[in-house]
């Protein structure tokens, strides 16, 4: 199960600002056979982030992670999509991160998340624009996947049906299942998703008598998910997740 946890590192720097404790939590981590980390340049971890991974290349070459980031585009304040802006940012994080590729990109159009309708059909108006971009982008081997969080179910809906969509990112726990039907589209039209939030930020642990390992189960147990995000700062819950018990 260890293989379909995707590391989280938003909270990182809650935790302790200490690189060289995540420098060896990374390492353990990957001992235990993590390879993906999630991560976003809004984040307040995301200098943390960066410092321990630049540190971890140094030190420890052989542990490597692909990478899956956040990236909005366009994003709250734009006016609308804008040819060349997706691919810069994608060469910040390449630089940031000292990856040759991101694994994937979990895509956002922000904009006003209130008029979902105008959302859709701006961005429906610009996908030609957009997946020549994301073409470009996987042809120079810079994004393997180019996945939707969508914001909304008739944004997934509309945005699963577009080519250059790989997949989607999108919430599911005990608790928030409102994308199941999105998740089973996208298995239909052999697309994958990930999941965000397994645990309900802890929620699902409150009000159910399930561990940890057990939701993590039941979130990954819908058709067509390739993995899970999630934020842990403990090695053994990664153990946890790493038995075969």
């Amino acid at each position: 199960m260890v293989n379909k946890l995707v590391l989280g590192t938003m909270r990182l720097h809650e935790v302790t600002l200490d690189v060289s404790f995540w420098v060896q939590f990374f390492c353990e981590a990957h001992s235990l056979g993590v390879r993906k980390l999630h991560s976003s340049s809004e984040y307040e971890s995301y200098p943390l982030l960066k410092e321990a991974l630049s540190f971890l290349k140094k030190k420890h070459p052989h542990v490597e992670f692909e990478h899956i980031v956040k990236l909005a585009e366009p994003s709250f304040g734009d006016v609308g999509f804008e040819v060349g802006r997706l691919t810069k940012k994608v060469n910040d994080y390449l630089s940031d991160l000292q990856t040759a590729h991101l694994s994937v990109v979990q895509w956002m159009w922000r904009l006003n998340l209130n008029e979902d309708q105008i959302r859709i059909r701006d961005f429906i108006a610009a996908c030609p624009c957009l997946a020549k971009e994301v073409e470009d982008l996987k042809l120079q081997n810079k994004i393997k996947q180019f996945m939707c969080f969508p914001y909304s179910v008739p944004f997934a809906n509309s945005a699963i049906r577009i080519e250059c969509i790989d997949g989607l990112v999108v919430y599911r726990n005990v608790i928030e299942t409102e994308y199941d039907k999105s998740i089973e589209l996208a298995a239909k039209l052999g697309k994958k998703s990930y999941i965000l939030r397994p645990l309900a930020a802890g929620e699902a642990l409150k009000n159910t008598n399930k561990t940890a390992r057990e939701l993590f189960e039941w979130a990954l147990s819908h058709q067509g998910i390739e993995g899970a995000i999630i934020s842990i700062s403990k090695l053994e819950h990664i153990r946890d997740f790493a038995s075969n018990s």
